[in-house]
């Protein structure tokens, strides 16, 4: 887009005096103040400009245009769906007469919206050219498309003087692009794998002319025939590259023109590729924008999906009958694109029926990703049974809730998704039916979400994937700048995600358009640097991600990575509910032992600040000891043997079946957390536990709790292999226990929960580690079967003070017993690393997770299998080693293949595909390796 001319708005006499000031408000923000013309219903205003002869060249232009309506100087507006008409006229010629839609979420993307109308160059002329804006609006005339909400908030009268006022503050004309080139080609993808097809498509313009094939090479071609699609004849072609290393190349002759495409890598096919569905989301994107934005998107390869808002008051999608989304799913479905149709919140008037996305499902076949249940977390906050203090209940509530909702919005043979940042939760949704958990991450904590996701998923041999927020949302605010910071965090949710074995990988919207955030009084120049349109530098940026995160999935073809750590999601537990503060019972914080998962992960969050002082919108950590899962108590006991160390943190609430699962897993060589809180029986959230079994937690832990013990002041560690990590006396309070200077929550009797309590344990089958100053055992161990239990005695959970850190303490030298693999020292704190295990080598990726400073690589020194290496890490991109155990492979650009890793005597041969192919390699013996590279 080039701007060709700002219009002045106050250019009469007549315009002059209708100028005002206007500003936008809701309960939380207020926009800037803008000098705007104010045109109450049926008022137009006419502008003029004069263009030269040298301004005006073929091709496509628009007229833009920025306003309010006066609806928008109240809380009024929020969350409604607001509609106005309006008449738009170039020298006497219609450009638009119709509805426009305004979007209405409060602190977001609602104030000052802009709004397009494409025309083509011969409307204009050398010399005075007129533009005419009429504000058209009345509540009769938008009828059906008014929302009643307005007038019984307002009152019939107001809301009609609101809804009819609007306030122009800006007007431009723009060139968009020049007449496109016939015929031509795209769809042409960077990369491609031996044996999987690509489509790629010829365009004809208007005329249906003949494409025929004239060569090709290392490819398969086969014609899919011909439509009329967004206002060109499209002929279509199947491909399928025959070898791998070879280059695929295919040549077609179209109106004496030859057309070539070209793939330069082809990779090696693993045979055990999984499906990958990716791309952007279009809920900010109104129907106009939508049709170019997804024909481009085929072109540019910017993705193989694109996920659907339909219904929203962030767009106009509501407004577009059935009939017209028929030739856009058969567009996608033509060029084997996945699509996924999502419903979040829907007016009176929708021109679709939930009825009808069955048919366009249909239409998709094996293509349609899914349809979503969106955010059924918000059951908590506005469903009285999602607020009561049985926990049981509560939880049961919830079920019933979701069931409904899986049945509501089912289209029958196709997959249900969710889009929800309650990923601790979807443990019961798999349960319930779901096929594919959608983890909203960013405002919720990406790695916390992953770890929850992949857990539950991996335990009910599910699919999971994630949807980034609003780029507008996960910037959290309007002074986050859409800036190369923010790209490089998209291409980091993508790979990262993708690392971590997510499988769709799409987003909210923020891709199609950005739009501004409004938490606080801003100028206009702020605004200005957070909105961007489709062509904008950092938009299309972005958006290479998802043909860059296609090509790094061709070229690595991973799974799911090699997890050797899990927490239990308990039984009854929400985490969802809590924040890293008081929880909202006052329970002398049952569910703040959840810091505890920061052995593994450093820098999650549950919500607010971490202790680190790092903030929320940072989403990342580093994983010190590779990855970790949420494991659903729930799960099966075979999910369990997968992990050589599990822990309990948050709540729970102890079952026959779970205390079986957890014998079962020890006494197969498992190694298990757990604190005594852990085997209580009970539903609500007190100190008056009654504990399994009576108390009797022999068989598994080696002890009987009787009662409550006495206060732990102070710990001492007995057992020499855990001496030497804690100082000869621990102490947890230091002075009288009602005026301690750590204390932080709300105690019912003294109004400060200071006191830490054990269990009155009788030892019966194990080893005490540690004990408090009156001797009472602290933390235990008992050898079952081939493995151990650690029990760490605390009456409460874990979750405050030092307790926390005692516990954090415990676990981290638990978990350093076993063997390390990998040892990163990385003194930025911010390298997340993932293990893939195969059958002739493992492989190893690093990702520098500090998206905040694009251009700044950090340092990381490694050691695999005792063999050390330096690495420098860029942002988002990932660092693979590969390894036999006896050579290492050292791969910097993550487009590299690794196509095979054979020996031939007494010689280890690796072949490498795509890339730059700059492959450093270590050998721990003195075996010869050849490296060939196709």
């Amino acid at each position: 887009m080039k701007p060709i001319r700002k219009i002045n708005l106050f250019s009469t006499a007549v315009n002059k005096k209708r100028s005002c000031y206007f500003r936008c408000r809701d309960k939380y923000s207020l926009s800037d103040k803008r000098l705007c013309l104010k045109l109450g219903k049926g008022e137009y205003a006419e502008f003029s400009f004069k263009l030269s002869e040298n301004e005006i060249e073929n091709g496509t232009y628009e007229i833009c245009f920025a306003g309010s309506l006066e609806l928008f100087d109240s809380h009024a507006y929020v969350h409604r769906f607001i509609n106005s008409t309006v008449l738009l006229k170039l020298n006497g010629t219609t450009i638009y007469d119709g509805l426009i839609h305004w979007r209405s979420h409060e602190e977001t993307a609602s104030y000052w919206p802009i709004f397009d109308f494409q025309f083509d160059a011969s409307l204009l002329k050398v010399g005075e050219n007129t533009i005419k804006f009429a504000n058209t609006t009345s509540i009769k005339k938008l009828g059906e498309f008014f929302d009643p909400r307005i007038s019984e908030e307002l009152g019939k009268k107001e809301a009609g003087e609101k809804i009819a006022t609007l306030y122009l503050s800006d007007i431009e004309i723009n060139f968009v692009h020049s007449p496109r080139k016939y015929p031509r080609i795209s769809g042409v993808p960077g990369t491609a794998v031996e044996g999987v097809p690509f489509i790629i498509e010829v365009s004809s313009r208007q005329e249906k002319k003949s494409v025929e094939l004239k060569s090709s090479e290392n490819a398969s071609v086969k014609p899919l025939g011909t439509a009329f699609e967004m206002g060109e004849y499209k002929h279509l072609f199947r491909v399928v590259p025959l070898s791998a290393g070879k280059v695929c190349k295919v040549n077609f002759i179209c109106d004496e023109a030859v057309l070539t495409a070209e793939v330069g890598t082809v990779y090696s096919n693993s045979g055990n590729m999984e499906e990958l569905i990716t791309g952007p989301g279009v809920e900010t994107t109104y129907w106009h924008q939508l049709l170019p934005g997804i024909e481009d998107f085929f072109a540019m390869g910017t993705g193989n999906c694109i996920r659907i808002s339909i219904d929203d008051f962030l767009n106009n999608l509501h407004h577009i009958p059935t009939p017209q989304w028929i030739p856009l799913i058969k567009y996608l479905v033509r060029r084997e694109r996945y699509f996924a149709l999502q419903r979040i919140r829907v007016p009176h008037y929708s021109k679709i029926q939930h009825k009808d996305l069955k048919k366009l499902a249909d239409m998709g076949g094996k293509l349609f990703a899914g349809v979503s249940i969106a955010e059924p977390v918000l059951f908590f906050a506005h469903d009285p049974a999602g607020k009561q203090e049985d926990l049981g209940k509560r939880i049961d509530a919830y079920k019933k809730y979701f069931r409904k909702r899986l049945e509501e919005v089912r289209l029958p043979g196709h997959k249900v998704v969710t889009f929800d940042s309650s990923g601790g939760m979807c443990g019961h949704y798999y349960q319930l039916g779901l096929d594919v958990q959608i983890s909203e991450i960013a405002p919720a904590c990406n790695i916390l979400e992953e770890s929850c996701s992949r857990g539950a998923a991996s335990a009910f041999g599910k699919q999971w994937g994630v949807a980034t927020a609003m780029h507008w949302y996960s910037g959290q605010g309007a002074q986050y700048a859409y800036d190369d910071a923010r790209v490089c965090y998209a291409w980091l949710v993508m790979f990262h995600s993708y690392l971590a074995g997510a499988r769709q990988i799409l987003w909210e919207g923020g891709m199609f358009d950005n739009l501004p955030v409004y938490n606080f009084i801003l100028s206009e120049e702020s605004w200005r640097d957070f909105g961007r349109r489709y062509d904008h530098p950092m938009l299309v940026k972005a958006r290479e991600g998802f043909r860059k995160l296609l090509d790094f999935h061709r070229a690595q073809q991973l799974s799911s990575p090699t997890v050797e750590f899990g927490v239990i999601r308990g039984i009854n537990d929400m985490p969802i509910s809590y924040s890293d503060s008081t929880s909202r019972y006052g329970d002398m914080s049952m569910a703040r032992s959840w810091a505890l998962l920061k052995v593994f992960l450093p820098h999650f969050c549950q919500g607010g600040r971490l202790e680190s002082g790092r903030n929320i919108r940072r989403w990342y950590s580093a994983t010190p000891y590779g990855q970790v899962d949420i494991v659903p108590a729930e799960a099966d006991k075979k999910a369990f043997s997968k992990y050589k160390m599990l822990s309990l943190l948050g709540w729970n609430t102890m079952t026959k079946e779970l205390y079986g699962k957890l014998v079962d897993y020890v006494r197969n060589g498992g190694t298990l957390f757990v604190s005594t809180a852990h085997f209580t029986v009970d539903t609500f959230q007190k100190l008056e536990w009654n504990f399994i079994n009576k108390g009797d937690l022999s068989e598994l832990c080696g002890v009987h709790v009787r009662d409550l013990g006495d206060r732990i002041e102070s710990v001492k560690f007995t057992a020499e292999d855990f001496k030497q990590r804690f100082p000869d006396s621990f102490v947890l309070s230091r002075k009288n226990p009602l005026f301690v200077s750590h204390f932080d929550e709300l105690y019912p009797v003294f109004e400060r929960d200071v006191t830490y309590f054990g269990g009155d344990l009788k030892v019966t089958d194990a080893e005490v580690l540690a004990v408090s100053q009156k001797n009472m055992p602290v933390v235990l161990r008992r050898k079952l079967g081939k493995g151990f239990v650690y029990l760490f005695n605390s009456y409460s959970h874990p979750g405050r003070g030092n307790l926390q850190i005692l516990a954090e303490m415990v676990m981290r030298a638990i978990v350093e017993k076993f063997p390390a693999e990998v040892i990163l020292k990385d003194k930025n704190n911010v390298v997340s690393w993932f293990k893939y295990s195969g059958e002739k080598f493992d492989r190893y990726f690093f990702v520098n997770t500090d998206w905040t400073q694009p251009d700044r690589t950090v340092n990381a020194t490694v050691s695999i299998k005792g063999v050390d290496f330096s690495l420098s890490l860029a942002p988002a991109m990932p660092v693979q080693i590969a390894t036999n155990s006896e050579v290492f492979a050292i791969i910097k650009d993550p487009f590299t293949q690794i196509a095979d890793w054979r020996k031939i005597k007494n010689i280890r041969e690796i072949i490498f595909i795509g890339g730059d192919k700059t492959v450093e390699t270590r050998v721990s013996n003195r075996m010869p390796v050849k490296i060939i590279k196709l």
